[in-house]
């Protein structure tokens, strides 16, 4: 082949090499024309060689605006050269990287650069439009930073905040709703709010709403009880709204709740008072209005609609002189014109009202002008009416009623009346009578017998009067008195009530006064004695065998207020826990079956019970069922300090001497150990009489044996030691000794028998002092005083007005031994006729007498012009009736003695009485005062 053949092939294969690469540069040029990135080549200090039609797109630029310019130019924002230098510095090149490119109408957009270098050290590259995805991170940056400012405010806000998603089912909670429920983020996620904090207070139908607008996707706004998890129940405010998708898909729910438990309490007070005030207001009798300051009715409770006979409609707006009757209108209009003009006192009127029905009423209306907040300026007349017609009827059949039952209580009174007269006139024959021959010089046991028929008597007496009590009841509390007394005196009279029953059935009966209890007590001496006596009583009475012990001891309270407290303990049938409660209930007892076997009405322990409240003390019981019970009384007493204790000394002869307590009772040893104790003498306990050591140096002291089975074996120690000579005091007490009474045996024993009681060691000192000689130790520490019963008087003349027989013989005796003459008149006409014929000193008036009675008499007395009208009168009734003596005292008389006469409140009364000429005091022996009653006894037999 030619040379130009050669040329002209490579000529052609040169032609369709350009050609082919010119079709695939046109390929490419299509295929960068049609791509959304902005396409380009740059030398390689950045000046634009190619751009791709995108850029006209993206950017608004021309190709021809692009060549040949720096691409710098259209980065403001960004330093592209600075940016490169770097990166092939280290390396990395190529790189990508966010930038912000200016379009031709001078808006940046971001774009995502694209560069790598080629072979000859140009540069293509391309830059991706990512301003939507800059914008969506802006968006989402924006909404995180949201999300972060509200999960801050619903951290710190103090109401719960609650997430939950589509289905109603908890996402998230704040710190609020854990304080508040108590519930954590981990125990309620993914758990329904409702099953969690709704409870049996919580409002079904509220629950139902919110159910079914969870379940519509719609929001709601409650208020309803929730619950915490203690359980403790919370008000709150509930307001819900669903949160949607971009889609509009309902995807959470969010809560909002706020605790209004303070305020729905608030509320609940505000509308209880409202309704209260309301319902007040519509329930009460009297009318109750409002009006403005001109007259118009604003208010009016229901009340009004039922006076007036019209609705309320009708009557509010309208002038309440309308229903004024026309002749106490002007009082109404004065009324509102002086408020008007500054008057704020309140109006009271008394008229007549005219009813829509034709009638007329008269009622009372009230006015109170009402000024706002105090500022003088009147807002109001507050008003209320009272129709009179309906209290002057409901008067009248007060009225009526009273009459009634004044009439009632009278009769009740005079029945009451009439029952202690009766009972107290014999009475007062009784105790009066047994207190005179207790002075007609009997041996010591006639005494003690004539004592036990005087503290019988009292006993009846005091039983009588708590009968009464409890018939009046309904009046008040038992009346109590305080006067000094000895408190073992008055044990030893229940004793001896309660001894004959106790012996006979062979049950031991002990009394215990510890040493630091007082014997000189302020008090009721006759209701404590009837306390112990019931108490006692009931002991015995179920008790079949064994013993009962009564302990006496006292202490002071927090206030150094003195109690006296006394237990009677017995082994008798006890109590069952359940029947306690019954016990101190009028007529009630532990069992019926006890009333059917052991007889009793169940009135002794409820006067108890009565008596101790009154008091200002109780009474108690603790009992085990066939062991025994001991009912336990405490109670408030005072005691004289200033007065020197009773106590007993040595004599000078024998101040060493001891007291031997022979026995093994621990009860009646430690009662007798306690007496010992209280007068300072020195004792010792043992078991025999073979314990004493050097008995043969016990000449002066005394042996007291508790346990009757040793008195043999002690008195023949006591004779084959002291063979010669005196021998010791033996003393055996005996409990259950059936002749109740104190025996001398030989010249050296004395056994005492029965219960054992305060008084014995005083009988046993007596019984040594008188019989024997040979008393070791004596009473001392009390001064001689007069007493009443030594109280005397000259020649007084003292009037007895007394129809009973055999009180006029007890007060004549009592009269006569204390120097009076007695003058004695059956009637109130036969006294009068006595004053005017004789020099009376002192009246002693009955108040129930035939022909005149004690009253009417004394004001006979009170009116007369005679010498006589001012005679001392003082009141002797069995009456015992609440209220007589202020009665009597009223009537003219000067004071008051009830029956039966105990002669040292007679002799009182007449020492505070008796003219000073006629009184004169002495002191007399016990020999001087058995001749003045031998004489008077002599007197009465001629």
């Amino acid at each position: 082949m030619s040379n130009n053949s050669k040329d002209e092939l490579q000529t052609q294969i040169q032609y369709a090499l350009i050609e082919k690469l010119s079709t695939s540069q046109q390929k490419q040029s299509k295929l960068l024309s049609l791509l959304d990135e902005c396409v380009f080549e740059c030398s390689s200090d950045l000046i634009l060689t190619y751009v791709n039609s995108a850029w006209t797109r993206q950017l608004g630029y021309q190709a021809e605006q692009l060549i040949g310019r720096p691409l710098s130019q259209f980065l403001p924002k960004f330093d592209l050269q600075q940016w490169l230098a770097i990166n092939q510095t280290t390396n990395n090149f190529p790189q990508r990287t966010e930038l912000q490119l200016l379009t031709s109408n001078y808006v940046l957009r971001w774009f995502e650069l694209r560069i790598v270098k080629s072979d000859n050290q140009e540069m293509i590259g391309s830059l991706f439009d990512i301003q939507n995805h800059k914008e969506m991170e802006a968006k989402l940056r924006q909404k995180e930073e949201e999300t972060r400012k509200l999960s801050l405010v619903a951290s710190h806000t103090k109401n719960m905040v609650i997430i939950t998603d589509g289905a109603g089912c908890i996402e998230w909670v704040n710190s609020s709703f854990e304080r508040i429920t108590g519930y954590s983020k981990e125990e309620v996620h993914g758990r329904k709010p409702g099953s969690l904090l709704q409870g049996e207070q919580s409002d079904p139908a509220i629950i139902k709403e919110m159910s079914e607008a969870t379940k519509n996707k719609q929001g709601f706004s409650v208020e309803v009880i929730n619950y915490n998890k203690a359980g403790q129940p919370y008000w709150v405010s509930i307001e819900a709204s669903p949160v949607k998708d971009d889609n509009g898909e309902i995807k959470h729910f969010i809560a909002i709740e706020s605790d209004i438990s303070p305020r729905v309490q608030a509320e609940k007070v505000a509308l209880e008072a409202e309704s209260n005030y309301r319902m007040v207001v519509d329930n009460i009798s009297e009318v109750v209005l409002r009006l403005q300051p001109d007259g118009r009715i604003l208010f009016m409770n229901h009340a009004w609609s039922e006076l007036v006979k019209l609705h309320e409609n009708q009557c509010l707006g309208v002038d309440i002189s309308q229903f004024i009757s026309e002749a106490n209108q002007a009082e109404v209009a004065q009324a509102l014109v002086g408020f008007h003009q500054g008057n704020r006192k309140s109006c009271r009127l008394e008229l007549q009202m005219e009813c829509g029905d034709g009638s007329n009423t008269w009622v009372e209306m009230s006015m109170t002008p009402v000024e706002y907040y105090g500022k003088g300026q009147l807002t109001a007349i507050a008003t209320t009416i009272v129709n009179v017609d309906d209290r002057v009827f409901a008067a009248q059949e007060l009225q009526k009623a009273k009459h009634l039952a004044e009439g009632l209580a009278e009769d009740r009174s005079r029945f009451l009346a009439n029952i202690s007269h009766e009972i107290r006139t014999p009475l007062n024959a009784m105790i009066g009578g047994s207190e005179i021959l207790q002075n007609t010089g009997l041996n010591q046991e006639q005494e003690r017998f004539a004592g036990m028929i005087q503290s019988s008597g009292s006993a009846l007496l005091s039983i009588l009067d708590d009968v009464l009590t409890y018939s009046r009841f309904d009046a008040g509390a038992v009346t109590l008195e305080s006067r000094e007394f000895n408190l073992g005196v008055c044990i030893d009279e229940a004793i001896d009530i309660v001894s004959e029953i106790a012996l006979s059935k062979n049950i031991e009966l002990v009394l215990e006064i510890s040493a630091n209890t007082p014997l000189s007590i302020i008090g009721d001496n006759v209701r404590l004695r009837q306390v112990m006596i019931n108490l006692l009583a009931n002991a015995i009475k179920f008790t079949a065998k064994g013993y009962v012990f009564i302990q006496v001891d006292c202490h002071r309270n927090k206030e150094s207020t003195l109690i006296l407290d006394i237990s009677v303990e017995d082994s008798g049938i006890g109590i069952a826990e359940d029947k306690v409660s019954q016990l101190f209930i009028p007529f009630m007892q532990s069992d019926i079956s006890t009333t059917r076997q052991y007889g009793g009405s169940g009135l002794g322990l409820a006067i108890c019970h009565q008596i101790c409240e009154a008091a200002g003390g109780h009474i108690s019981v603790k009992s085990t069922l066939d062991v025994g019970s001991t009912f336990r009384v405490q109670m408030p007493v005072d005691t004289d300090l200033t007065r020197p204790r009773y106590m007993f000394k040595h004599l000078p002869d024998n101040r060493d001497s001891t007291v031997w307590i022979i026995g093994k009772s621990p009860r009646l040893n430690h009662a007798i150990g306690q007496v010992l104790e209280r007068y300072k003498v020195k004792y010792e306990e043992l078991d025999s009489i073979d314990q004493i050591p050097n008995i043969k140096g016990i000449g002066e002291d005394f042996i007291i044996v508790t346990d009757v089975t040793l008195n043999t074996a002690c008195r023949q120690t006591l004779q084959d030691t002291f063979i010669t000579g005196t021998l010791p005091c033996l003393v055996t007490l005996d409990p259950l000794g059936k002749s109740n009474s104190i025996q001398v045996i030989g010249s050296n024993e004395i056994l005492v028998n029965g219960p054992v009681k305060a008084s014995h060691f005083n009988r046993i000192l007596e019984q040594l002092h008188e019989l024997m000689g040979k008393a070791s130790i004596e009473l001392s520490g009390k001064k001689s005083t007069t007493s009443l019963n030594d109280i005397q008087f000259h020649n007084a003349n003292v009037l007895v007005v007394e129809d009973n027989q055999q009180n006029q013989i007890v007060m004549q005796q009592f009269l006569q031994l204390c120097g009076c003459r007695v003058i004695l008149a059956d009637h109130g006409v036969e006294a009068l006729k006595k004053l005017q014929t004789e020099q009376i000193d002192i009246v002693l008036m009955d108040i129930q007498m035939p022909v005149m009675d004690g009253l009417t008499t004394t004001r006979h007395i009170r009116a007369s012009t005679l010498a006589f009208q001012q005679v001392p009168i003082i009141a002797v009734t069995a009456d015992a009736v609440y209220g007589d003596k202020e009665k009597y005292l009223s009537a003219g008389m000067n004071d008051y003695l009830s029956k039966p006469i105990f002669r040292n409140e007679l002799y009182a009364l007449l020492d505070k009485h008796m003219p000073i000429e006629k009184k004169k005091s002495r002191i007399t022996s016990k020999i001087t005062r058995l001749n003045n009653m031998q004489n008077l006894i002599n007197n009465n037999l001629t």
